[in-house]
């Protein structure tokens, strides 16, 4: 029964040390925030209506320069939830825009070959002037003769 009645006496006193050093914790916290506020607020006063730096020739050892403040974050606007219809004619444009980028190249390959196609025809055409000038009327290799 001693050994109940001294443990309970030493969790009280635990909870007793804790809660004192959680006390201790806050106040340190606390007190840290005031000087930080402290320092913006000093910062604040030291810059001028552009920003810059005013030198103040006070040698204040606990006076610690902070830099100058970034550009201000702009909020970002939260959209409302999407439907499922809303999102489903997304996917259905974005298929049309595949599509039409398809389509699009299709066309431009069509259009190289038609011109590969229309180079072959006068390489061939002068192919054959060319071979028609060196023999000049006559058989060629496969016994036919040429014009």
């Amino acid at each position: 029964m001693q050994d109940t009645v001294l443990e309970q006496k030493s969790k009280k006193a635990s909870a007793e040390r804790d809660r004192l050093r959680g006390i201790e914790m806050r106040q340190a916290a606390m007190e840290s925030m005031k000087k930080r506020k402290k320092a913006v607020e000093d910062f604040e006063d030291d810059t001028d209506e552009a920003g810059n730096y005013e030198v103040e020739d006070d040698n204040d050892d606990d006076y610690i320069p902070l830099p100058p403040p970034g550009p201000e974050k702009k909020a970002r606007v939260m959209q409302g939830r999407s439907s499922k219809k809303s999102a489903i004619e997304y996917l259905m444009w974005k298929q049309e825009q595949k599509a039409s980028i398809k389509d699009r190249e299709l066309d431009l390959k069509q259009q190289e070959l038609e011109f590969q196609k229309a180079k072959y025809q006068e390489g061939k055409e002068e192919r054959e002037h060319r071979q028609e000038t060196r023999n000049g009327g006559k058989e060629n290799i496969f016994g036919n003769t040429q014009k």
